[in-house]
């Protein structure tokens, strides 16, 4: 049996590995990680990208600086690789990282909980949907999931006579802050609440003020080096998503009532504002109690679970070690979740950051849960790794088939029925032709894959399709913008081109399409892949791979690289 510091080693090939195997088949889920992350990367390590209105000068809402701490990987290899091969590099190398990260929080929370619980932790981490789409993401929630991660890590090892682990907790909290996602700061109380209990005021104060500033001044001046004037892209954030949106609030003049402040604050759930989140969607509460149960399937309902297992421990088992320290760790979850219900502008990223928390808390559960069964049915044997009578390793079985088969079922669905962009863009990656041509996205702009798989050669250009918000568009610079952009997503009539200036198309066909989306006889088919039709295939098996007795099918189109006769 792995001791409590091998427990995490014996996971982290496994978490690799498995996450290195989806990473490899996976296309990018969300067009914000490939438009906001992938392209201005590509911009700087090539010379050529496309820019969205939130790296224009006059915003300024994102940070050159949190580009150069992801592109690590794949700058070391970018001259010596293709840059579809850089692409997979970066990708392996934000696994690498991210599962070292999550064995350490299993080695931590196993000596800190029992191995039982880390146990049950490692086994969630690798199997579950969402940890391990989330691991190979450029997204600043992926990016947050790490840091709070390592930041609990370091919490669980707090005590007054060392300073390293409060240093690293506030060390890693402050990153998640400063560079990654502003608003998270504020899942990370409890943690500081625990600091100021163990170490008091001034040391925890001190590091604080000592690590904010300094990481607070490199993103100033990096971010002001390369917008061209000074910004500091934390604050041009938060002042869009929280200020910006009332329809009276103009995001260049702050210069308003005091006693606006509250509506002000309020602006998050505003819905009609001139700008703001909410212009790119908005969702009701039952949003994310889909998404988590489809990316953490049993984990998640257990995690919700949490409060009512501890309960139930104390009052048949007795009073938990540490219950406390559990509470403090699993709080993140369900403070970040309950915040974002009443959020209108909601989207599956948003939960990333509290990934590992959610499973930690459905380890605690379960943990509870197989001590309150050996309770009750047989003598329990302490603190044992395995459930002491066979209803507790029943329970611990049936918890663990559901919860394995619906990962891998799900996990399955996204990499089977969704791979089509990366198949069809590796086909692009390898086009030989002449300087000028052009490659044309339709109605399927947000599935492109970054300038990472399009040859030097061929320039990337939008036709118009139907779509009427605002597009991204090439770099000049990045102290530059070019015209017409906005923040109101509002479309520019110049994001388009005229088809017939189109030398490649990439489209898609469906069974559902009640018009095709291009002229088959002006085009000549190069590649096709099967991709799922969302719009004749039931929800289940949308959500699901699943064997072919169950009723309903899942029904498919194809996407298609197409050249001009």
């Amino acid at each position: 049996m792995p001791d409590d510091h091998s427990l995490g080693t014996m996971f982290v090939s496994v978490m690799i590995g498995v996450r290195v195997m989806y990473a490899l088949v996976s296309s990018v889920a969300d067009c914000d990680e490939v438009f906001n992350y992938w392209e201005p990367a590509h911009q700087l390590m090539y010379g050529k990208g496309l820019q969205t209105w939130e790296y224009s000068p006059d915003y300024g809402l994102r940070s050159y600086l949190y580009l150069y701490v992801n592109m690590w990987s794949g700058v070391m290899v970018q001259n010596v690789l293709t840059r579809s091969s850089v692409f997979m590099v970066m990708r392996g190398g934000l696994v690498v990282l991210s599962g070292y990260i999550d064995s350490a929080f299993v080695n931590a929370c196993s000596e800190a909980f029992g191995r039982r619980v880390g146990w049950l932790l490692g086994g969630l981490l690798v199997f579950s949907t969402g940890s391990t789409m989330a691991s190979f993401c450029f997204l600043p929630s992926s990016f947050t999931l790490m840091c709070l991660t390592s930041a609990i890590s370091n919490q669980l090892y707090f005590k007054s006579s060392s300073l390293a682990p409060v240093f690293y907790a506030i060390f890693f909290a402050v990153i998640s802050v400063v560079l990654g996602w502003p608003f998270v700061g504020f899942i990370a109380v409890p943690m500081g609440l625990h600091a100021l209990t163990v170490y008091g005021l001034v040391r925890p104060l001190v590091v604080g003020i000592l690590v904010t500033g300094t990481l607070g001044v490199l993103v100033y001046q990096t971010d002001s080096t390369f917008y061209g004037r000074p910004v500091f892209s934390t604050w041009e954030l938060v002042k869009y998503n929280v200020l910006g949106c009332l329809p009276y609030a103009d995001t260049k003049d702050l210069s308003v009532d005091p006693s606006n402040l509250l509506q002000r604050l309020g602006c998050f759930k505003d819905e009609t504002g001139s700008r703001g989140a909410h212009l790119y969607g908005v969702e009701g509460p039952e949003f994310f109690f889909k998404n988590l149960f489809l990316n953490f399937n049993v984990a998640f309902l257990a995690a919700l679970l949490c409060p009512v297992a501890l309960l139930l421990r104390r009052v048949v088992v007795g009073p938990s070690e540490k219950v406390w320290l559990k509470v403090t760790c699993v709080s993140p979850f369900f403070l970040w979740f309950v915040f974002w219900l009443f959020i209108p502008h909601k989207e599956e990223r948003f939960m990333v950051p509290i990934y590992s928390t959610l499973c930690l808390t459905a380890a605690v559960t379960l943990d509870a849960v197989i001590d309150v069964t050996d309770q009750l049915v047989g003598k329990r044997t302490g603190k044992g790794t395995w459930p002491a009578t066979a209803m507790g390793i029943a329970v611990w079985l049936v918890v663990a088939v559901v919860f394995i088969v619906l990962s891998i079922s799900r996990s399955s669905a996204l990499t089977t029925y969704y791979s089509a962009p990366l198949s069809i863009m590796y086909e692009v990656s390898v086009l030989q032709g002449g300087s000028g041509e052009v490659l044309c996205m339709g109605r399927d702009w947000y599935r492109f894959m970054s300038h990472f798989f399009v040859p030097e050669f061929l320039v990337v250009a939008f036709v118009n399709d139907g779509f009427a918000g605002l597009l991204p568009k090439y770099f000049t610079s990045t102290t530059t913008a070019p015209p017409g952009f906005n923040d109101l997503n509002q479309m520019d009539p110049n994001q388009f081109v005229s088809p017939d200036t189109c030398t490649y198309l990439v489209a898609t066909s469906f069974p559902s399409d009640t018009a095709p989306s291009y002229n088959p006889d002006e085009w000549t088919m190069m590649s096709e892949t099967p991709l799922l039709d969302v719009q004749s295939t039931s929800t289940l098996h949308r959500a699901f791979m699943l064997p072919s007795y169950v009723p309903g099918d899942a029904v498919y189109g194809k996407m298609m690289l197409l050249k001009r006769n």
